[in-house]
């Protein structure tokens, strides 16, 4: 089965001595030639006349004609021709593309384009999934696939749809990174649309308006006061609803330090320094939001005694995997889904209550009023640059003795009131 671009090159590296077929999904296979050159068909059943046919047609050449996404994408358009018409998929060709015949492109269309180009990449297996999982999830039940791209675009009404979409995502239970991210892939699947040609440049009504930066509401993620945080982590050392092992570790490790989830979950083996007893996370990783400028400054955590009780449980648990906090019944070279912290604490009644981000809140809000830290060390500690112009080109302090010792302290006063790791 040839599923990705990289299978498709190992195929074309070796020169086959008579044609080998093979399936791409869908219907759609290649024929490799002993010429070298890699043909893509498509076969599928239609009813013309009252039978049943399942006729063969030739779609073009890969590289001169189009890529294997294009590919996928040109024979799911055939596909949907051919049922609607009640004609042989050969026809499309010659009725719809020489007549030059608009086919309205659709959301769906976008989006498979899309989520296919994520399958290459250093961090591929799980970040196509997390694309593809969101989009089917969440997404299509508010957008469906077979909308128009021409629905979504600005001078149609098309940030309206978009607001109201992310507005119902978020809904009254505060999933507001969901709904960012959501936001984020429909504005990443139109401009996929607008570089094949499918949709206008500058019509992108999910891209934010600049008068929308400038004045974006600073959005508060739920946090429980002090006064609750004690039940709150009784209820996660006793997972009465069950949550898989590595969630459950990795929500203890957010807990200890406040990580994004989005970092949270791609730690890697690779990542921790045991001689230095530190974590150290690239710039450039997802979750760390760091800007361009600064990208090529990692973020450090000084390890703790009850941060390594929890990377010991993962090596328990580890086979050689490249991460920390492995994905629930999506093999073991995924990484958990980012979103796993928050249905865990929703799962243990606290939604609306207490999100993953809001943790971050809870962490510099009670290390300053309950632990007397001070800010400049929970905010670096948090992933925060030093602000300002000045700061910027003189402060090179990591204070990583003094984050050690402020996360020793916060680890411990989560002991106290009821967290078990």
């Amino acid at each position: 089965m040839i599923k990705t671009l990289t299978d498709l090159r190992k195929q074309m590296k070796v020169i086959p001595k008579s044609p080998v077929k093979k399936g791409c999904g869908g219907g759609l296979h290649i024929v490799h030639h002993p010429n070298g050159s890699i043909y893509y068909y498509g076969r599928m059943t239609v009813q013309v006349e009252g039978k049943s046919k399942r006729p063969e047609v030739q779609l073009g050449t890969n590289g001169k004609d189009f890529s294997l996404n294009e590919a996928r994408d040109l024979w799911q358009r055939m596909k949907t021709w051919a049922k609607d018409n009640n004609r042989e998929p050969k026809h499309f060709k010659n009725e719809v593309m020489k007549e030059k015949v608009v086919i309205p492109h659709t959301f769906g269309t976008a989006v498979s384009g899309f989520v296919n180009s994520k399958r290459e990449g250093v961090d591929a297996i799980g970040t196509w999934h997390n694309y593809d999982r969101i989009f089917k999830q969440t997404i299509f039940p508010l957008l469906p696939p077979d909308t128009p791209l021409e629905c979504l675009k600005e001078s149609n009404g098309g940030r309206a749809k978009i607001n109201k979409i992310h507005d119902e995502i978020v809904g009254t239970g505060g999933r507001h990174e969901l709904g960012r991210r959501s936001r984020q892939q429909i504005k990443q699947a139109i401009e996929f649309a607008t570089k094949k040609g499918w949709f206008p440049n500058n019509e992108n009504a999910a891209r934010p308006l600049s008068i929308e930066r400038s004045r974006r509401r600073t959005v508060h993620h739920p946090c429980l006061n002090w006064n609750e945080i004690p039940n709150f982590l009784e209820e996660v050392t006793l997972n009465k609803c069950g949550t898989s092992t590595h969630t459950l570790l990795a929500s203890k490790f957010l807990l200890l330090t406040a990580l994004r989830t989005g970092a949270l979950t791609r730690l890697e083996w690779d990542m921790i320094d045991e001689v230095n007893n530190m974590i150290v996370i690239s710039g450039k990783t997802s979750g760390i939001k760091r800007t361009k400028e600064n990208e090529h400054i990692p973020h450090k955590i000084p390890i703790t005694s009850l941060m390594w009780q929890i990377i010991e449980k993962c090596k328990k648990l580890s086979s050689g995997e490249r991460y920390l906090f492995l994905s629930n019944g999506l093999g073991k070279k995924v990484h958990a889904d980012p979103e796993a912290p928050n249905r865990y604490f929703k799962n243990l009644g606290f939604k609306g209550k207490q999100t993953a981000h809001g943790w971050r809140r809870a962490f510099l809000t009670n290390g300053i009023d309950v632990l007397k830290e001070r800010e400049v060390v929970i905010r670096r500690q948090m992933g925060h640059l030093p602000e300002g112009s000045v700061l910027k080109a003189y402060d090179g302090s990591e204070l990583l003795e003094e984050r050690y010792n402020f996360l020793v302290n916060w680890g411990d006063l989560l002991l106290k009131n009821g967290l078990e790791i």
